[in-house]
């Protein structure tokens, strides 16, 4: 019980930040246009960063999805 509670207290933090790494990407993307002498190696890092903040905001959203998912299971045998 303590462990969903203390779950619960962490999706408001967790998806804030997510927001900020979303908005930055955003604007990172955008950038990319703007920057007169990025070079190729460049470029693909910051698209290397982006994706992979994709992926990390992704795969903590399917933990949670899962956790929520172990709760009910739990809490329906209970």
């Amino acid at each position: 019980m303590d462990d969903g509670r203390d779950d619960i207290t962490r999706f408001e933090p967790f998806f804030a930040s997510a927001l900020r790494v979303i908005e930055l990407d955003r604007k990172r993307n955008a950038s990319l246009k703007l920057v007169s002498e990025l070079s190729p190696r460049e470029r693909d890092d910051a698209i290397a960063r982006m994706g992979e903040n994709t992926l990390i905001v992704q795969w903590v959203q399917q933990c949670l999805e899962q956790r929520r998912s172990s709760y009910r299971w739990a809490l329906e045998r209970w």
